[in-house]
């Protein structure tokens, strides 16, 4: 092979989570807005429309971020006009020196194990003749439980930032406990990491996700959803693939990959439970799918040297982050980088720094 060629090879790995044409029903009148995203010359439209009785019926609401149908249509093809689409084994053998790919390419990826995932976007990449990565959380495979980060984009398409704050710091004084933690956040760190997201939301999904030990938030959690929303469980059986999707997903030819167990930010495990979730998720998707060599995306995009070399000895082969650039080939095989949806455009067009959107 001429290196010096493929010096100049790269490929864009683009990251997505939510593609929703609707929502289950939520007990909240949402008032018409309208939003629009522009793909070059392209332009997909959303908004909210009235069904035959006159109510509101939402398409996105303000707590889950995330594209239509035809917005990610629209951004596929924007993308594939400009970049040449490749699968994961195309790049796996580039990374591994076996083959060599155009000079600029595309893949995308899929977190979280989403309904949709296979309902709305397998068809749109099956009419490109497009195959991706799709990375799944093995307790949404075993366990009937809507994860708290999806539990907590529901409640904020439910309550208000400020009630749902309240409900959780009644929770926390309710159960004796420290009610000051939400008070000395740090601040700068909750803005950087949800930088999308207005102030005062970001220091919230900052506490749930990061800071407040799981046990109690998933406790508090799961008696504010059961309240103003429902039953976890069954919000579960909408939400995520079923190990027949899953397998149906496999069959079209797309990669199945590794988005933890618990879908917790690894950092903030031990040792042994690193060990324990890398394996679970493992087992998960051998079970299902046989065993194979899996890349990885790292929950949240937290992960740290000793969560890198976890993962490799679990035996996944690559690492995906939330690290804003080109994959090239001088890339690490467990620090590999995404571009997330949401700034694909201004980074394709300027090709300079800029941030992603952990899950």
């Amino acid at each position: 092979m001429d290196e010096v060629a493929h010096l100049d090879e790269r490929c864009l790995v683009v990251m997505y989570h939510y593609v929703r044409d609707d929502l289950e029903r939520i007990p909240k009148n949402l008032s018409q807005r309208r939003s629009t995203l522009k793909y070059g010359t392209k332009t997909a439209e959303s908004h909210d429309q009235e069904n035959s009785n006159g109510h509101k019926e939402a398409q996105l609401t303000s707590g889950i971020v995330g594209l239509t149908s035809a917005e990610f249509s629209a951004q596929v093809d924007w993308l594939c006009d400009r970049l040449e689409p490749v699968c994961w084994a195309a790049v796996s053998g580039w990374l591994e020196g076996r083959n060599s790919l155009p000079r600029r390419t595309v893949l995308f990826t899929f977190d979280d194990g989403l309904r949709e995932h296979r309902t709305l976007v397998a068809p749109i990449l099956e009419a490109r003749n497009l195959q991706g990565i799709f990375f799944v959380p093995g307790i949404v495979l075993e366990q009937q439980r809507l994860l708290p980060a999806h539990a907590v984009h529901v409640l904020l398409s439910t309550l208000t930032d400020e009630t749902l704050i309240e409900n959780f710091l009644k929770h926390l004084h309710d159960q004796g406990l420290n009610t000051n933690v939400f008070a000395q956040l740090d601040l700068r760190a909750a803005e950087t990491m949800y930088h999308y997201e207005p102030p005062v939301r970001a220091h919230l999904k900052y506490f749930l996700n990061v800071v407040l030990h799981p046990p109690i938030r998933d406790t508090a959690l799961s008696a504010i959803f059961e309240e103003h929303v429902g039953s976890l469980q069954d919000w579960s059986r909408r939400w995520y693939l079923s190990p027949d999707d899953l397998t149906e997903l496999h069959r079209m030819g797309h990669t199945i990959g590794g988005h933890g167990f618990s879908h917790e930010p690894l950092t903030r495990l031990s040792p042994s439970e690193h060990v324990r979730d890398f394996r679970a998720c493992q087992s998960t998707l051998d079970d299902i799918l046989g065993k194979s060599a899996r890349p990885f995306s790292y929950p949240f995009g937290r992960h740290d040297e000793e969560v890198r070399e976890t993962c490799r000895d679990a035996g996944f082969v690559e690492g995906f982050t939330t690290v804003c650039q080109w994959m090239d080939r001088q890339s690490k095989p467990f620090l590999r980088p995404r571009v997330d949806t949401a700034t694909v455009e201004v980074f394709l067009d300027a090709e300079n720094s800029c941030v992603t959107m952990p899950s």
